[in-house]
């Protein structure tokens, strides 16, 4: 988790100003900006064993966080807040969802929360999780056009479930490249891809 937050730094994805929450599995809960008090966590989360048990402790985790970022965010309407995840967790999650009623609440309350952050970043997780992830955002928005990049054969099942799909050409091989909707050399390609030729493919239709 600690390498996945390096490289948001280093990417400007987050920032030291920005209110930092965290759904990782088996951590205690963080401190709350407001209240100066403990937030509820997922500590030993791995530990329990009924899948209800499970689920009661992340709604109310996800349920703390939500809340948190929305009175962060009323009395200060420029502050940005981004959401740390984790493999462990989001495997909670998708368990979690599985289930009938429950799992329509636990999937609404982590979209609400990643709607209310500028960045949310995951950490450690599989090429299956990080597919699901983008399926979570097209079933809760149909409307939101979503983009994928990557540059591994890990990022392949990420990058044909979005709308478009981006391979950058890299040491990891060309799977990525042969999957993909767009082929890039660089990351810092994306930018010219979007906005140049992005806007002038959408002027000639």
């Amino acid at each position: 988790v600690g390498t996945a937050e390096n490289i948001g730094f280093s990417c400007e994805l987050i920032t030291k100003e920005m209110l930092s929450l965290r759904f990782v599995g088996d951590e205690k809960g963080q401190i709350s900006e407001i209240s100066n008090t403990s937030l509820s966590g997922l500590e030993s989360l791995s530990q329990l064993h009924s899948i209800k048990e499970k689920n009661n402790k992340i709604s109310q985790h996800l349920k703390d966080l939500l809340a948190e970022v929305q009175e962060v965010i009323k009395l200060n309407p420029q502050r940005e807040a981004c959401l740390i995840v984790d493999t462990d967790a989001l495997t909670a999650l998708e368990m979690g969802m599985e289930q009938d009623n429950e799992g329509k609440e636990l999937g609404a309350l982590f979209i609400s929360l990643s709607n209310l952050v500028k960045s949310v970043i995951c950490a450690r997780v599989s090429p299956k999780q990080k597919a699901r992830v983008v399926k979570m955002v097209r079933n809760a928005s149909p409307r939101t056009v979503t983009l994928s990049i990557g540059d591994g054969a890990n990022d392949v099942p990420m990058i044909q479930t979005a709308h478009v799909g981006i391979g950058i050409y890299g040491l990891e091989g060309r799977q990525a490249v042969n999957a993909s909707d767009y082929a890039i050399g660089q990351f810092r390609f994306l930018k010219t891809l979007l906005l140049v030729h992005g806007r002038w493919n959408h002027r000639r239709c």
